[in-house]
């Protein structure tokens, strides 16, 4: 089976456990403080001491667990039913979170009084403990179905009304889909999207995107519109690269087929805004998805990493050790009244 590089795996589970450390660092004293009025600052800071001394003991075990799975399930194709990994999950972190009040009141001094059978099995606890369970499955089970990006901003209302904003778009589409779907059937061409659409989206999370939507045997990936040193998605394009270059055997061995994909991107400004009244979503319109779009079929006619616009080119910088560019002119793409720029990216030698 194809896997991703682990170098690459311990860096998106790195950012992950950071990502729900500080989350339960952040969350803990605010709740704290807030649940029941406090006399003065010292008892506000007393207070917010001891739920830092809780969130310690209890979030980070739960969120050492909840990387275990991450990674566990980059590596495996077959899982566990969701309704049956939700409550294996909830009951286990319910557990814990009864446990880890038991050891954080010991050292906090919070249940001086009480026995160890008492803290364990107090009925306010337990119910505390459960519900809190369910509320974490709830929201990491939301953020896997929309992408944690995307439910903060719903959960946020950021996007209620919809603004203007500039973004990177890249499409991946998969080269001779329609030959593969019937040569190895449906079954076994959806299980080789799966893991295809897999290397997909864990490089590109490390690259600082994120996938937003899957539109048949096609990727559509977004990425903030300005370079920073944990967003480049022209290197997501040279390690998405290599990465399937390194599991051509595997694939070959799997499915008797080698991946070849077409990739096409293009940024600058759209409208961003919420859509879908019990499913909802992030919608992006305007002509820069569009021109993205019609890049990555220009992408079809090429065998390149990948097809990007004069204004990624200009505004992203190339990284010279993994990729070379060259310049294919200005091309009238379909849709579009004016030309564009297009460049052709491959691999570095070496």
């Amino acid at each position: 089976m194809p896997t991703l590089g682990r170098v690459s795996v311990r860096r998106l589970a790195t950012r992950r456990f950071a990502f729900l450390c500080l989350t339960a660092g952040v969350v803990a004293p605010i709740y704290a403080v807030t649940a029941k009025p406090v006399a003065s600052i010292e008892e506000a800071v007393f207070v917010a001491v001891q739920s830092l001394i809780y969130a310690f003991v209890i979030g980070v075990p739960l969120a050492a667990a909840e990387i275990l799975a991450f990674v566990a399930g980059t590596a495996r194709r077959q899982r566990l039913p969701f309704a049956a990994m939700f409550a294996l999950k909830t009951i286990g972190y319910a557990a814990w979170i009864v446990t880890g009040v038991a050891i954080a009141g010991s050292f906090t001094h919070a249940h001086e009084e009480a026995s160890w059978d008492e803290l364990l099995l107090h009925k306010g606890t337990l119910v505390a403990a459960g519900i809190t369970a369910i509320a974490i499955n709830v929201f990491l089970s939301a953020g896997r179905l929309i992408g944690l990006k995307t439910l903060l901003s719903v959960v946020s209302g950021r996007y209620r009304r919809p603004h203007r904003e500039e973004r990177l778009f890249a499409f991946v589409d998969v080269r001779g889909a329609t030959a593969a779907a019937e040569r190895l059937g449906d079954l076994r061409f959806q299980a080789y999207l799966v893991e295809l659409f897999r290397i997909i989206e864990l490089t590109a999370l490390e690259a600082g995107g994120e996938v937003n939507d899957y539109i048949g045997d096609q990727v559509m990936l977004v990425w903030p519109a300005v370079p920073t040193s944990g967003s480049d998605p022209l290197h997501w394009i040279a390690h998405l690269s290599r990465e399937i270059g390194e599991g051509r055997e595997s694939f070959d061995a799997a499915y008797g087929m080698i991946p070849d994909l077409r990739v096409g991107m293009h940024v600058g400004s759209v409208i961003v805004g919420e859509i879908g009244l019990f499913r909802t979503k992030l919608a992006y319109l305007g002509d820069t998805v569009n021109t993205a779009a019609r890049v990555e079929e220009l992408a079809e006619g090429y065998s390149a990493c990948a097809l990007i616009t004069g204004q990624v080119f200009e505004r992203f910088p190339l990284p010279h050790d993994l990729l070379k560019a060259t310049a294919l002119g200005k091309w009238m793409l379909r849709g579009k009244q004016g030309a564009v720029d297009i460049y052709r990216l491959d691999l570095a030698a070496g």
